[in-house]
């Protein structure tokens, strides 16, 4: 029955600060390290500056001063389970300037959506969706995004890079189907997928979103990734 709210790796003290006091949150879920940036210490900080907040969880690495989310052994609390028409989660909104704002989803609302993009994209049990971008965002999450995935049936490959050095031998290591990029990745992609060693066939689908994508970009990526570009 926890609210979470999906905070992104690139967010700092002042962000998490406003998240934690704007929702009265009281846990915090970190990784130790990530990108070369100790999470622990901010943590601290925040831990110090926010008077709801009462325990930080380390999911990976070492926990330091904090606990470690895999050895938290409590009893579940009793709980009768979600109404479709309950809150399910706060999400940041993609805006640019200044601090994210909190948008409350529905279970019935995202459960539209992904149903919704599944129809759309043609997402279904043999689907393999390779999640690129932040894995918080609302494109990569629910359009179709990994849920959509996850919901039709099918499997996710999460990428800890959206390099093509990286991202090339997932699919096709994973034997992926679909994935989605914004316009400067997808121009990059396009680029190095004529030198690159490995075999992209498996890829039926790339969406593109989050920003304009030109006419002149669009046209590149089928003779380049061999795909359908939606």
């Amino acid at each position: 029955g926890a609210l979470p709210v999906f905070a992104l790796p690139a967010h700092r003290e002042s962000e998490i600060t406003y998240f934690c006091e704007f929702t009265g949150a009281v846990a915090y879920v970190i990784a130790a390290e990530h990108g070369g940036y100790d999470y622990r210490e901010l943590a601290s900080k925040t831990l110090a500056n926010v008077g709801t907040l009462r325990h930080v969880f380390v999911a990976q690495g070492d926990p330091g001063a904090f606990e470690s989310l895999v050895e938290v052994a409590e009893e579940p609390v009793g709980y009768g389970g979600p109404r479709p028409d309950d809150l399910a989660f706060l999400q940041l909104s993609g805006g640019s300037t200044g601090v994210p704002k909190l948008i409350p989803r529905t279970h019935d609302d995202y459960i539209y959506s992904l149903w919704g993009s599944n129809e759309i994209c043609g997402v279904d049990e043999r689907s393999v969706y390779l999640c690129v971008l932040p894995a918080a965002h609302n494109f990569p999450l629910s359009s179709p995004g990994s849920l959509g995935a996850l919901y039709a049936g099918g499997r996710v490959v999460l990428c800890p890079a959206p390099s093509p050095e990286v991202a090339f031998p997932l699919i096709e290591r994973e034997g992926v189907t679909i994935t989605g990029l914004v316009p400067p990745l997808a121009l990059l992609w396009t680029e190095a997928a004529p030198s690159t060693a490995h075999d992209l066939g498996s890829l039926d689908v790339l969406l593109v979103g989050g920003a304009k994508f030109s006419e002149e970009a669009a046209r590149r990526v089928r003779p380049a990734l061999g795909c359908t570009l939606q």
